[in-house]
Order: C-alpha cells, then structure tokens, then sequence
C-alpha cells in the first residue's frame, strides 16, 4: 500500500487554513507534519481510543481515498511540490537492429600448367655454370627423374650446358636471387664468412665462379660470390602447393597392425591408399635390407574423413605420415618419440629407411631437423653416394633457412621424420 496520500491530505488542509486567514494577519507559518505509518482496521486492537483530533485517520482500503489534492501552487502554497506525473511507456516493442553482413568472397586460385597436374605453373631454369641436373632438381625440391620426363629436348641429361632452359614444375618455388660479392678482410677465413650468411664452406664454394684454385688459402682483398635468396617470384606467389593438397581424407584406410611395425595411436592412422600402401612397402623393403632390430615406430597419418588435428600442421588429408628414427640403447623399443644425437641414432639403420621411402618415386619431401641430415648426408657420402644425388635430396650444406632438395629442415623434428606423398 502506498504511503504518499496522507502528505498529499495535509498540503491540502493547509493549504485551505491558508486561503481562510484574514489578509491583514500574518502569512502563516508552514507546518511539518511528520507522517505516520498507516495501520488497517484490522490490525487495530478492539477497545482502542479514536484517534485525537487533528490527526488523520488511517484508511480503510485502498478504495476509499479521497480525490487527488488540487495542484499546490493553485492552492497558494507554493512550498510543496507534487510527486512528478508517471509517463506511461509504449506498449510497441522495438524492433531488434540487425547488422547486414557483407557476401563472403571466395578466393579464386589459379590453375596451374596441366603437366604440373594443375598445381603450379611451368618455370624455366637457365643453366649456370658449374650447375648439373640434380643441383637444379634440388634447388625445386624435385626429383632428377622429373626433370628428365619434362625435357626430352635434354637429350642427354648429363650433359647440359649453360644457357640451356630446363622446364620444372616447382615444389620450391622460385625465389628472387640476389649475387653479393664479399671482399676477405685480414683475418677472415672460409669458415667465418661462410657462417654470415648461414652456409657451410662446401655451399659457400658451390657459389665461386669460377671455382677457388686453392679453397685453403684466401687473402684480404679476394672477392668471394654469394648468393642470396628474396621473395617468390609475382608470378608464382598465389600458388601454394600445400592448398592444392585439401584437408579432406575421401575413401580412407587404417593402417592395419604390422609384424615390423608398430602404430602409436590407429584412431590417427587412416590415410589413402596410397599412402597405406606405400608405408608398408617402404618398412617391408627396409626390413628385407636391413633385418633384425627394434620394430618402426608409425606416428599420426590423419584422422577418419580428414580435416586438422591439432598440434600438427598438416596431416589432414590422409598424405602424410611421421616416423620414428630407428635409435639404439635403452630407448630402442620405446614407442615414444625421442630427440636423438649422435650417440643414441642408429644412423645406417635410419638412412636404409629414408631411402626406402624414397625409392617408392611418391615422396614430395621429408622434413628432418638440420643436425640429422648432416649426420646422414655424411654417412651416405661415406658410402659411395654420388655427389649429383646427395645435391638432389639434402638441404644439407646450404643452411637450414635455404629452402633445397627433398629432405629439409623443419623444427620440431629432432625425434621423427615426416614424410609427405604426393598422392
């Protein structure tokens, strides 16, 4: 119940006395009237003495107040002021405001030539001096087979001259070159220059043109040759070979449990298959070459149907697959990834395995940490492997920032090596 009629009852007497008085008199004083808590009959007790005069009774309903006190300044007093009218709000409710959003625009991607399966376009690579097919096939990242199969104008692909065009279609793409001539300093040697530009010393003479007479002695004021890499070339910077690939898996496959291998998570282990296909026959020709051991370790292909799974990159349309570096000693048959070194990597063991994945000619690249290439780029030269195949696959010597050959650096991979296939 409300508690602002009894003021509103005492302004209007008041303001009646008022407007009775003799004008001769006095303007009379304001009166406080202080106002007390209403009680209902009901709660009155039986026998209890009527209220004295002057005071104002309490209501007895709601229904029985007296009619709204005529407006105070009109009554002569202009002191007291009536409570403020309420504004009644609009029933219509408003309308919510909606944003228009802008159409999402798709980004077009170009297609490629068609000998590159739509992927990328062709580029010609003008021969330099000194330079032969598997230097240029690594510089793209490709294979010298594929070289040979896009230029049958070569005739014979050991020999080409400088001036000669090769068509790739490049997994690397091309890059702005940029040749430096570096003059020595008192003091400078072949190690110390090479490590300014993030090379080793077998790179940094690929570069010399021609080459040094003697690599062991250099004087201040010889001029070396470096070449330094830029951004992609404008016309090849909207083609990303890795887009080109989706992040769907179609038609999947689970790896299935080997003899000679073990599959860390198989809920992770659905590829197509290919790639299915592919693991086993590279394991089984390594197994054949190599017997007896620890079991391979089979990381994360993709998951069923495809799409990202994090903390991976990649791995999303069922074409790559991480493995395990075949180690020696107590962490041999542990089927956790480890980071190796030169003590606990089994190193001829692991390049049998690398070059079995390589031998299937599916292989696009293989990221390995820099420090692994060296110690099996060392060991394959060991062996007898020609210097034009080592120049095809390693990134080794060039540095790990210089994009070069299948096998590459990335971090992250010091306890496996990833491999992705092309189909």
């Amino acid at each position: 119940m409300s508690l602002r009629w009894p003021v509103t009852l005492v302004a209007y007497a008041v303001a009646a006395v008022a407007t009775s008085a003799p004008a001769a008199e006095a303007k009379p004083r304001k009166v406080a009237a202080t106002a007390q808590v209403p009680q209902s009959p009901a709660a009155a007790e039986p026998g209890a003495e009527p209220p004295a005069e002057g005071t104002l009774p309490a209501p007895a309903d709601v229904g029985d107040r007296p009619a709204a006190a005529p407006n105070a300044e009109e009554a002569g007093n202009p002191g007291l002021v009536p409570p403020a009218p309420t504004v009644k709000k609009s029933s219509r409710a408003r309308r919510p405001r909606t944003r228009r959003r802008r159409p999402k625009v798709r980004k077009v991607v170009p297609k490629g030539h068609p000998d590159c399966d739509g992927r990328v376009p062709i580029y010609e690579h003008v021969v330099q001096a000194g330079e032969h097919l598997g230097l240029i096939a690594g510089r793209y990242g490709v294979r010298r087979k594929d070289l040979v199969r896009l230029n049958p104008q070569l005739g014979n692909p050991d020999l080409i001259h400088p001036g000669d065009r090769v068509r790739v279609c490049p997994e690397i793409l091309p890059r702005v070159e940029t040749e430096l001539f570096y003059t020595v300093q008192p003091g400078d040697n072949l190690t110390r220059i090479a490590a300014q530009y993030d090379l080793t010393v077998e790179a940094l003479l690929e570069f010399q043109r021609p080459p040094l007479p003697n690599p062991n002695r250099i004087r201040p004021g010889d001029r070396l040759r470096v070449v330094v890499q830029g951004p992609v070339l404008p016309a090849f910077r909207p083609f990303d070979p890795e887009r080109a690939e989706g992040d769907r898996l179609v038609a999947g496959v689970q790896l299935p449990p080997g003899a000679h291998y073990h599959v860390k998570r198989p809920h992770l282990a659905w590829g197509t298959p290919t790639t299915v296909r592919l693991i086993q026959r590279a394991i089984d020709r390594y197994r054949r070459r190599r017997p007896g051991g620890p079991k391979i370790f089979v990381g994360d292909i993709s998951k069923r149907g495809g799409g990202r799974i994090p903390p991976h990159v990649s791995h999303r349309a069922g074409r790559d697959v991480d493995i395990g570096y075949v180690r020696r000693g107590r962490n041999a048959n542990n089927p956790r990834f480890t980071d190796v070194d030169g003590r606990s990597l089994d190193v001829p063991r692991t390049w049998e395995l690398v070059k079995a994945f390589l031998e299937t000619d599916q292989v696009r690249y293989i990221f390995m940490d820099y420090r692994v290439q060296r110690r099996l780029y060392e060991y394959a030269r060991s062996q007898g492997v020609p210097k034009e195949t080592l120049d095809e696959l390693f990134q080794y010597p060039r540095g790990r920032h210089r994009a070069h050959g299948i096998i590459r650096h990335w971090p992250g991979h010091l306890d496996h090596f990833h491999v992705r296939f092309r189909r």
